[in-house]
């Protein structure tokens, strides 16, 4: 860790203060910039709609997906262990709970849906209600 002499600079006591809340609540800094955890992406058409998020380093037993109405909640909890009688040197990593939750365009067909967790992301698809889908009227022709 770099030290830096606080006095010396004008921002000094804010990056103090950001160095203490990174040491102490390492999750606290990103929340507190905006973003929210897990980073997702969200996508729709006259179907459904596709969420993928980005979860490193998680095991798909720990993460929970719930759907109702039009709200989508991803849960988990990821923990970063030590090996048994290992000296930590450096900790960067630090066990969490998460959970986010996303409002779709759209109420959802809660029996309908899939999911699936590769390489650190998770991609779910969720189906619109068919009665929620988009449709054509037609024009009669007199």
């Amino acid at each position: 860790m770099v030290h830096m002499d606080y006095s010396r600079s004008p921002f000094g006591l804010l990056e103090r203060f950001w160095e203490t809340l990174d040491r102490d609540w390492p999750a606290s800094r990103m929340s507190l910039m905006g973003s929210e955890f897990p980073p997702i992406n969200l996508s729709s058409d006259e179907n459904g709609a596709v969420l993928t998020a980005e979860l490193p380093g998680m095991d798909e037993k720990d993460i929970e997906l719930s759907l109702e109405g039009d709200m989508l909640t991803i849960r988990g909890k990821r923990t970063a262990s030590v090996p048994e009688g290992a000296r930590v040197l450096r900790r960067e990593r630090h066990d969490y709970d998460f959970t986010r939750s996303v409002r779709l365009p759209f109420a959802a067909d809660t029996e309908r849906g899939d999911a699936k967790y590769e390489n650190g992301v998770l991609t779910v698809h969720i189906f619109r209600r068919e009665a929620d889908k988009p449709r054509r009227i037609a024009i009669e022709n007199k």
